[in-house]
């Protein structure tokens, strides 16, 4: 969705690495370019040049600055996304974690489940045609443990381990174009979760010896 509305206001982006020492990278990268808005699905924010790092502060100022104008225009928030989501589409996420118990053992076992998340070599998701790009070998990003399971169709699977816990993320991303009506709203609200719930079921058998 960030992607969708830089291009549509004529303004740069970057996708980055997760963690803000990669995501305000590009700021300082090309001094030319002014930092306005960066973050994290951890619901990590960065707005504007001031602070470069997470900064909750400054995002919940801009938050409640945003709200009042929406509400002084007879609009909220929740209306606001709607709108966002008639425009540029909807885009629901949905994030699943496979914890390890045993921390000593838990880099073996994420790397086993790694392995096998590679060796399915997805060619469909969702019965759409499916590209994989395995961040280890770079893919345009610095080199990193992610697999990335994405269609032209806008949904996306990426496959992480954790660097401070035991666990594997897996972070999934499906869009769904809506009318203009609200009721095409809610109907792809509904078909949004309905997706994300048949790609859980996809992806267990990946999970399980």
């Amino acid at each position: 969705l960030l992607e969708r509305l830089a291009e549509r206001f004529g303004v740069h982006f970057a996708a980055t690495l997760t963690g803000f020492k990669w995501i305000v990278r590009p700021s300082f990268e090309h001094p030319e370019w002014q930092f306005l808005f960066g973050y994290e699905e951890a619901l990590g924010y960065a707005v504007g040049p001031v602070v470069a790092d997470k900064d909750g502060i400054a995002a919940a100022i801009v938050f409640a600055e945003l709200t009042a104008t929406l509400l002084a225009e007879g609009s909220s928030p929740a209306l606001r996304l709607a709108d966002l989501a008639r425009e540029y589409g909807l885009h629901a996420t949905a994030h699943w974690s496979l914890r390890f118990e045993d921390r000593s053992s838990g880099a073996a076992e994420t790397q086993r489940v790694m392995a096998r998340v590679r060796a399915a070599s997805a060619t469909r998701l969702l019965g759409q045609p499916t590209s994989v790009l395995d961040l280890a070998l770079g893919g345009g990003l610095p080199p990193t443990e992610a697999v990335v399971w994405d269609t032209s169709e806008g949904t996306r699977v990426v496959f992480r381990p954790s660097g401070t816990e035991p666990k594997l993320k897996v972070y999934a991303e499906v869009v769904i174009e809506t009318g203009s009506t609200p009721s095409g709203y809610q109907e792809a609200r509904a078909l949004a979760e309905q997706r994300l719930g048949k790609l859980h079921e996809t992806l267990a058998p990946l999970f399980v010896d």
